[in-house]
């Protein structure tokens, strides 16, 4: 009588778990990227932008536009808006490189701290992807920058 319980038990866990992975998504899907700052260089008055933007969705989306800002200590160090060819796979991740002008504000606060006046700078980046599908996906990090020892005008 046991071993009958136990064989109908188990049947039964088994349809339900049939029935509960019949329900369940597909994956992952119109999440937002998780976009961040990898390095920052800086030449002048130009920035060189590498941004690390990891797909955490289970399909794969292209980029006809890309606008955002990065703020360093509410003040405005640079702004981004052109038409992209980017493609994400699914869950996948790509760095995308970006030429960038400085604001004098924002110069004057990485100069400060390449020179070592300041430990770090906390940043704001802000902006959305306009997607082949007329969809858009926002996204917003902050985080902090340090010089990078040994390499002038190269921060992390």
């Amino acid at each position: 009588m046991k071993d009958n319980w136990k064989i109908i038990t188990g049947i039964l866990v088994l349809f339900a778990a049939l029935a509960l992975s019949a329900c369940a998504k597909s994956g992952v899907r119109g999440q937002a990227p998780f976009v961040q700052i990898n390095s920052l260089g800086l030449l002048e008055h130009t920035l060189t932008l590498d941004l690390g933007v990891r797909n955490v969705n289970s399909e794969p989306f292209s980029i006809e536009h890309i606008e955002f800002s990065i703020m360093v200590r509410d003040i405005g160090l640079a702004v981004y808006d052109a038409a992209s060819n980017a493609n994400l796979i699914a869950n996948g991740s790509e760095n995308l490189r970006f030429e960038l002008a400085a604001s004098p504000e924002g110069l004057a606060l990485l100069t400060a701290l390449q020179h070592g006046e300041i430990g770090s700078l906390e940043y704001e980046l802000e902006g959305v992807f306009q997607l082949t599908e007329n969809a858009k996906m926002k996204f917003r990090h902050t985080g902090h920058l340090f010089r990078v020892p040994g390499r002038p005008g190269q921060f992390r």
